[in-house]
């Protein structure tokens, strides 16, 4: 079984509670500790406000760090505290799928969104097919959907149940 913290890619949005919710349970399950994190996009250029004074780049992405940064701490206060195993919050910018690559993790949960928003279907697809990492999706109703065989040709649905059964599928 792969080791390392269980990420869980969070948007700073009221569902991200379902999604905190349920790494905790998976995490409890499996034994693992839990990344929350957060993937800002990079600021590039400055603006001005109505009294024409400039906001530089670097001042806009304190200030989202910031704010991401308190979400997930409160996330992280309402759900994952009294766990034995230890719990981090991340706040990153840049691109998701690079974010999340660059961790050594046990698994990514992350929320799935279908139709009528054809973009986060692609990213679905993007992110199982550029990582190695074993990919549980949330869905709208709250059920994990694990994609074991990481290649957007041979996913396959499976309930939480049938996670524990097929769990020496995730090895790498």
């Amino acid at each position: 079984m792969r080791s390392g913290p269980l990420l869980v890619l969070t948007k700073g949005r009221p569902d991200d509670l379902a999604l905190v919710r349920t790494a905790r349970e998976y995490a409890d399950t499996n034994g693992c500790s839990v990344t929350l994190l957060r993937v800002l996009p990079e600021a590039t250029r400055a603006f001005r406000t109505d009294s024409g004074a400039e906001i530089l780049p670097w001042r806009s992405m304190h200030t989202a760090e910031t704010n991401a940064t308190q979400e997930l701490d409160t996330l992280r206060t309402r759900f994952l505290r009294g766990r034995s195993l230890p719990d981090m919050k991340v706040v990153r910018f840049g691109s998701v799928i690079d974010e999340v690559a660059s961790e050594d993790a046990h698994a990514l949960l992350a929320r799935s969104k279908k139709a009528p928003l054809l973009r986060w279907r692609r990213r679905d697809r993007r992110l199982l097919r550029k990582l190695d990492t074993p990919i549980l999706f949330l869905d709208a109703k709250d059920n994990l959907i694990a994609n074991g065989a990481n290649s957007p040709r041979r996913s396959s649905s499976r309930s939480i149940g049938q996670l524990e059964a097929d769990r020496g599928q995730f090895r790498q």
